[in-house]
């Protein structure tokens, strides 16, 4: 497995988790991708940038952990589960997904 691929993934979390915009942004490639249900796609770490800092204050009790690990080629496919509190509503969320990070040179 590819750890530097699982630790880019930590360190996001740990960003997420700490709702802190820039060290959470600090993984991510200039042409980064976020696709999520219930939100148009984000291209790019400026844009990838703007969403969480709108977002990150409206998230409180995040928690996330590691369903599993896969690689192929240079992609690390790592398959999570998240929960969280939605402040605006109040309502309690549990999501799972996956993350798809591919390794560039420089």
């Amino acid at each position: 497995m590819s750890n530097e691929a699982v630790g880019l993934f930590d360190r996001f979390c740990s960003g997420f988790v700490d709702k802190n915009v820039e060290k959470a942004m600090g993984v991510f490639a200039n042409d980064a991708k976020l696709l999520a249900p219930g939100i148009q796609e984000v291209s790019g770490k400026k844009a990838l940038t703007d969403f969480f800092a709108v977002e990150f204050p409206n998230i409180e009790n995040y928690a996330i952990k590691k369903l599993g690990t896969w690689e192929k080629a240079d992609d690390t496919v790592i398959e999570w589960q998240n929960q969280y509190r939605d402040k605006r509503t109040g309502k309690s969320h549990q999501v799972g997904g996956v993350t798809i990070i591919r390794l560039k040179s420089g």
